[in-house]
């Protein structure tokens, strides 16, 4: 921030570059158009938060090792997902830019290929999540019946992925 800021007030003619009071000055319907938008925003991401911390509330009442089994699935589950927003961001802007110059056909083009993009990024995720399984618990140090209960997790994981993914 500090050097995005530096960057763009160093600058004599920063398109940018705009003064406090210019920066707070805004009529009162931009405003409620942006908490339209904004409000369900925070409110879906905080029902979000909630619920993760409950889930793992409810896994820490388990026991030690179904709350490691928890977090530990929970980070290979994410960092497979960052794929799928990676995808995901990348098909917004390219229908996004299509639908900006009126290209509805092409933008629609787009839309199926991307969901044909997604299927088979989800047979790829899931098998990969399977294979990796053993491996992944192999690398913590748990007993065997917590590696089984990691495996048997990251399987399920997997196998609820496709439908997680498209919803």
């Amino acid at each position: 921030f500090l050097t995005l800021m530096t960057f763009v007030y160093t600058r004599k003619s920063h398109p940018f570059k705009a003064g406090f009071k210019e920066l707070m000055s805004f009529d009162k319907a931009h405003f409620i158009r942006v908490m339209k938008t904004a409000v369900p925003v925070v409110f879906t991401e905080g029902s979000w938060a909630i619920s993760v911390a409950l889930i793992f509330a409810a896994y820490g009442k388990l026991g030690t090792s179904a709350l490691a089994v928890a977090q530990v699935a929970n980070v290979v589950c994410e960092m497979l997902q960052s794929a799928y927003f990676g995808v995901g961001n990348a098909t917004a802007m390219v229908i996004g830019e299509s639908l900006g110059r009126a290209e509805k056909e092409k933008a629609f083009r787009y839309g199926k290929m991307s969901i044909r993009v997604i299927w088979i990024l989800n047979a790829v995720m899931t098998l990969a999540m399977i294979l990796l399984s053993k491996p992944i618990a192999g690398i913590y140090n748990f007993s065997g019946e917590t590696n089984s209960l990691l495996i048997i997790t990251l399987i399920t994981m997997a196998i609820t992925l496709t439908p997680k993914m498209l919803g």
